[in-house]
């Protein structure tokens, strides 16, 4: 899709949080004309996810953050796209955004049981790294939302 090759162009050059920011409203925005989610940006988000090129810019966390109100319209398929991608990378994100975000994003949008497996699994990568917590939130996060 020429739209995801924009975005992907102009978050290689800028590399800056507010270019980050302002693609991922235009792909939220791209995402409301559609039913379900498309497959052709969930490989972008995996890109974005996964490649080196792009986690290790503060920023990432904006497309994970601005989905969230999309993942009615995604698959179960495509919501353990997203958690895979982000648990088998987890280890190497720096970004304190982009760790909190993603363990916010499990909490509030996965069903309970899956994010709890999901989070304690990310709780245990956390144990070898500097970046450790994130986890521990979402869970709280998680606990409280099913409470409620």
């Amino acid at each position: 899709m020429e739209e995801l090759d924009l975005f992907r162009q102009t978050l290689l050059e800028s590399k800056k949080e507010s270019t980050f920011r302002k693609v991922a409203n235009s792909f939220s925005e791209h995402i409301l004309d559609y039913d379900h989610f498309p497959e052709e940006y969930l490989k972008f988000l995996v890109e974005l996810l996964s490649n080196v090129e792009f986690y290790v810019e503060k920023g990432v966390f904006h497309f994970l953050a601005m989905i969230g109100v999309d993942t009615d319209i995604m698959s179960a398929s495509q919501l353990k796209t997203i958690s895979d991608t982000i648990t088998e990378n987890f280890i190497n994100y720096k970004d304190d955004m982009l760790c909190l975000t993603s363990c916010d994003f499990f909490a509030h949008y996965y069903p309970y049981e899956e994010a709890k497996k999901i989070l304690l699994s990310i709780k245990e990568v956390e144990n070898n790294k500097a970046e450790q917590g994130y986890a521990e939130d979402g869970l709280r996060t998680l606990e409280f939302n099913h409470q409620s």
